[in-house]
């Protein structure tokens, strides 16, 4: 069967697909990525069916409590590896093996908050318990 070259275009599908965009391991979409993405869906929308106001309005105040959101959930990140300082955590390492220690600091590195038990640094997401430590 011949191909007449017509080629359709659904804007809505581009719009819904940008929504599932998923930032790399350990960093975040930010608001350069987003209004990159923003611009390009703008770029490529059909002519005979524009972006409403509505639309981007309500982009800008998704992204707007997703950012918002983010910063709350770092600080309270920060907060409970604050609160373990001066107790004993036990945390599993990439290769599997068990250790345990005292932890001494917490601290943000690239986005990420870790704690400092003796010379390891140990993302949150690796601590398997907490307990205080005996006098």
């Amino acid at each position: 069967m011949a191909d007449s070259g017509n080629i359709s275009f659904d804007p809505s599908s581009y719009v819904r697909s940008t929504t599932a965009v998923k930032a790399p391991a350990n960093k975040q979409l930010d608001r350069d990525a987003f209004l990159k993405i923003l611009i390009t869906q703008l770029q490529y929308q059909d002519p005979s069916q524009p972006m409403q106001d509505k639309e981007f309005i309500a982009q800008m105040a998704q992204f707007s409590a997703l950012e918002q959101t983010s910063k709350v959930y770092q600080v309270n990140s920060l907060a409970l590896g604050t609160q373990m300082i001066g107790n004993i955590a036990g945390y599993q390492m990439p290769d599997g093996s068990l250790k345990e220690g005292e932890v001494t600091s917490a601290q943000t590195i690239d986005g990420v908050v870790k704690v400092q038990i003796g010379n390891d640094m140990i993302d949150l997401n690796q601590i398997l318990e907490v307990k205080k430590k005996q006098i």
